[in-house]
This record gives structure tokens, C-alpha cells and sequence, in this order.
């Protein structure tokens, strides 16, 4: 008889459903933060976004591109970042990046507009105390042509960006 109850106990347990309500745990700097009840992966920032219940986790690589970005800023702040590629269009404009938003990050920076306008990206137009770093380059300028691009790589705050890759022709960089 205790061998038939075991076993119906376990049968119920089996086929009772549960739901998965706060079943993962959150943890940040190996200390626990909170049960998450949605899990979102999305984005290119390999970072967390946690409001208590939500969970994103952003993963890195590219995942999509903003267009017309140049036009309307003169740095490329962390919101941008968040992709992998940007697509450059816009009035000709000198623009900046803000630091990569983690080591290893990688963007490629494309300028899709073939036409009488040119981009140039310079650190040097930052406040001196608000400068990005960047070694080993000091700008990037993109031809009138389309296709130019350029891949930048964040290595740190005191390397910066590092010039990983770059067409053979439509940008010109200055060392």
C-alpha cells in the first residue's frame, strides 16, 4: 500500500503543472538581485537592463544599423553604439564616439550616400577633458562615394578605439 501511494505521489507531482513564475534567479556580481519573470534577448551591447521583473540581456554582434544618424549628431553617444553597423548618411559633418560600452566591442561604420558630401570622424573636436581615446589612427574621412567603411574595435578607456578593418578604398585614415 506505501508502495502504491509513493507511486501515485509522484505520478500527481509528474503531471501536475506548474508554472515557471520566478523560476530564474537574476544575479549581478554573483550577488542575487531578484526573480526574473520575462527574459528578453535583443540588441548588440552585451550589457543587462533589469527593472525587477524584466530581464534583457543584450548580446553583442550586428544586429542592425541606424541610417541618417551623422546628420543629426556630432558624437555618436552609447544609444548609438548599440549596434554593430551604422550606416553614415547625411550633410557633410565632422563627428566624435563616446567609449565603447564594453572591451572588445566592434562597430562598422559605412557611409551608404554616393554624393558631393563628406564625413569625417575626429576625437579631436571633443573637450579636452570629454575625448575619447583611440590609438594608433587620428581620424577617419569618408569619400563623396558610397561604400567607404571602416570596423572599430574598443579595447579599453586607455586604448580606445583601434581601427580593426577598412575598405581599400573611400576612406582615407590619418595616423
Amino acid at each position: 500500500m506505501k508502495k502504491f501511494i509513493g507511486l501515485v505521489l509522484v505520478v500527481l507531482l509528474l503531471l501536475s503543472t506548474s508554472s515557471a513564475y520566478s523560476a530564474v534567479g537574476y544575479q549581478k556580481n554573483g550577488a542575487y538581485v531578484g526573480p526574473a519573470t520575462d527574459i528578453n534577448i535583443e540588441g548588440a551591447t552585451d550589457a543587462v537592463a533589469w527593472d525587477g521583473r524584466k530581464l534583457t540581456i543584450y548580446m553583442k554582434g550586428p544586429m542592425s544599423g541606424v541610417s541618417t544618424i551623422v546628420s543629426t549628431v556630432s558624437k555618436l553617444t552609447s544609444t548609438h553604439l548599440a549596434f554593430g553597423m551604422l550606416k553614415l548618411i547625411g550633410a557633410s559633418k565632422t563627428f566624435s564616439m563616446d567609449e565603447g560600452l564594453y572591451e572588445g566591442q566592434e562597430i562598422t561604420l559605412i557611409k551608404t550616400e554616393n554624393d558631393a558630401r563628406t564625413l569625417k570622424l575626429d576625437f579631436s573636436i571633443d573637450a579636452v577633458g570629454d575625448r575619447t581615446a583611440c590609438t594608433g589612427w587620428s581620424s577617419v574621412t569618408w569619400s563623396t562615394a558610397a561604400g567607404g567603411w571602416v570596423t572599430l574595435t574598443w579595447i579599453d578607456s586607455t586604448y580606445g578605439w583601434v581601427i580593426t578593418g577598412s575598405s581599400p578604398s573611400g576612406v582615407t585614415i590619418t595616423y
